[in-house]
């Protein structure tokens, strides 16, 4: 497996600002948690080209290999992968 950095957040912030908080897969507003998935599958390549912006339920559809967790778990080894 790739090892996993934390996206930096002004890249981050660019991708919500360019998707305008809506998932790129269903069209659903994110209001609370919005996960920044790479196309490629690559955490190392943080283009913008190669970053959307997708719902829970969406990006996890997109990671079927990890399992069904909820919300509040990804958001736990998110902010883990930060520290």
């Amino acid at each position: 497996m790739k090892p996993r950095l934390a996206l930096p957040f002004p890249i981050r912030k660019q991708v919500q600002r360019r998707d305008h908080d809506y998932c790129f897969d269903c069209g659903r507003f994110q209001t609370y948690k919005i996960y920044i998935h790479h196309i490629d599958k690559n955490p190392q390549n943080n283009q913008l080209e190669n970053l959307i912006s997708l719902c829970g339920p969406c990006h996890r559809a997109r990671h079927p290999e990890a399992g069904r967790k909820s919300d509040i778990e990804l958001s736990l080894e998110d902010m883990e992968l930060r520290a």
